[in-house]
């Protein structure tokens, strides 16, 4: 009778402890695939350097920092974390923005498209980040840019 009690119990440990083990490489399995499924954040540096392996038109690239931004928004609550313009043409600018999050994204992209002085800018969000294409840059040209964005 004690050895049927000693393997009953045995069995039922063991069973108990494989049960612990499943739970917890599913649990793991979970927060592997809720890690995966974050958003990459993407930073200025890593836009401008797909937008310069594939040859696009950056000249005089000018990096803003909070001191600098002629806006004042860097680094506000939702506003931009980072920021760079650059030039194609004397009266070409054109930008990239990061954010935390996506929400900032969509709200900025919504207030330069109500601005009138960015009427007709070519506007993307891709992720975390937000570009903005002069007008007067040629469609094909603004939807290179777009296209190398939203490969990243």
């Amino acid at each position: 009778m004690k050895i049927f009690l000693l393997t009953v119990l045995t069995v039922s440990l063991i069973a108990s402890g494989c049960q612990s083990s499943t739970q917890t490489a599913n649990n793991n399995g979970a927060n592997s695939a809720n890690t995966a499924a974050k958003p990459e954040v993407l930073k200025v540096n890593d836009v401008v350097k797909a937008f310069q392996t594939a040859r696009m038109p950056l000249n005089q690239l000018d990096f803003y920092n909070a001191a600098t931004d002629p806006d004042k928004m860097l680094g506000k609550p939702n506003q931009y974390t980072e920021k760079v313009v650059w030039q194609t043409k004397e009266t070409m600018k054109h930008a990239v923005e990061t954010f935390a999050n996506d929400a900032d994204v969509q709200a900025r992209k919504k207030v330069l498209e109500a601005d009138k002085k960015f009427s007709g800018d070519f506007i993307y969000t891709h992720k975390n980040v937000l570009l903005r294409i002069n007008k007067e840059m040629v469609p094909e040209t603004a939807a290179k840019f777009e296209q190398i964005l939203k490969a990243m």
